[in-house]
């Protein structure tokens, strides 16, 4: 089973229409309706989710209204998710993710949480999907080898086939 992690890159896709909205509406209309805790997000990804937001509003291109509706929307979605930790440990362990991948910080701490997902999601047979249209954060998360999806360059039919359950080899064995 699939569990996927949220880049600001991509969550802001939800709130505002843009190259890869439809492939992140698909991905959080699925997850959030029938199995929420596959959501993983940060909280630095909520808030520069907001941020995001803010600055759009702030150049015009979507009202006070639609601002507030889409913070609003943002936090009542976050309730259902699996909102990860970020601590001084995680922090400080993110430091050499900087320099090894030439990432900015806050890519260097979401990175150290797809990680640490990744090491409890493996061992029980499910894989951690990282969705982002950073580009930097998704080679550096190739390059530690994570499953990414970039929403502006896959398809509906790529996302539909994150969310579908892996065939069970049981299925046929009587």
């Amino acid at each position: 089973m699939n569990f996927f992690f949220i880049d600001a890159s991509a969550l802001v896709k939800r709130y505002h229409n843009e190259p890869g909205s439809d492939v992140v509406n698909h991905l959080l209309d699925e997850l959030l309706a029938s199995a929420p805790e596959r959501v993983a997000v940060s909280p630095l990804i909520l808030t520069e989710t907001i941020s995001v937001l803010n600055r759009v509003h702030n150049e015009g291109r979507i009202s006070a209204r639609l601002f507030e509706q889409a913070t609003a929307r943002i936090l009542l979605e976050a309730r259902d998710m699996d909102v990860q930790v970020v601590d001084n440990r995680a922090i400080l362990q993110s430091i050499p993710l900087i320099i090894r991948h030439n990432i900015n910080s806050a890519d260097a701490i979401h990175l150290h949480q797809l990680l640490n997902l990744h090491h409890l999601l493996h061992p029980l047979g499910h894989t951690l999907v990282l969705v982002a249209a950073d580009r930097r954060l998704l080679r550096a998360a190739e390059d530690e080898g994570l499953l990414t999806l970039d929403p502006e360059s896959a398809t509906l039919a790529d996302a539909a086939d994150l969310l579908q359950e892996p065939e069970s080899d049981e299925a046929g064995a009587d």
